[in-house]
């Protein structure tokens, strides 16, 4: 909702200027560069050091960037050997840059169809609301999960 409520504000003299290669490139752009920073002083990281677990602790966090560097930069390391990936924390970036392509979905009628025809390209968003909270319910009931996460570990 972030993503549509800045692009609307950007495209409010002219909607009809929304570019979908210039929105993801725009995203591109601004997460790679310092992901690829992040990278590459990772892999500098275990020349810096020694010690009696280093080596260990080393290879363990940081070699699965030598092999696996390029699905970071792919944004795609929650999908693709996920069981060997470069830098863990870095999830949220392969998951935002994801949920931004997944936001066009949303852009395209709120730019194209809200100008010319008032109210269509709101109807079309809402009702995605609406097919993704049936789709979530559908879930949970088939599922038969809980309303939250029960902690039901003993200390």
């Amino acid at each position: 909702m972030l993503t549509t409520y800045i692009t609307l504000t950007h495209l409010k003299e002219n909607p009809k200027s929304f570019s979908i290669i210039g929105f993801i490139i725009a995203r591109f752009l601004r997460l790679t560069p310092q992901l690829a920073i992040v990278i590459s002083l990772s892999l500098i990281v275990p020349l810096l050091g020694s010690g009696p677990l280093w080596t260990e602790v080393m290879t363990t966090f940081i070699g699965p960037c030598y092999e696996n560097w390029w699905t970071n930069l792919a944004y795609i390391q929650n999908f693709v050997r996920t069981y060997n990936q470069c830098l863990i924390h870095t999830w949220y970036t392969a998951c935002d840059m994801q949920y931004h392509l997944l936001s066009i979905l949303v852009m395209i009628p709120l730019v194209y169809f809200s100008t010319g025809k008032k109210g269509y390209g709101y109807l079309v968003n809402i009702s995605i609301v609406v097919i993704f909270y049936f789709a979530c319910w559908i879930g949970v009931n088939a599922y038969q999960l809980p309303p939250a996460i029960i902690n039901t570990a003993r200390k």
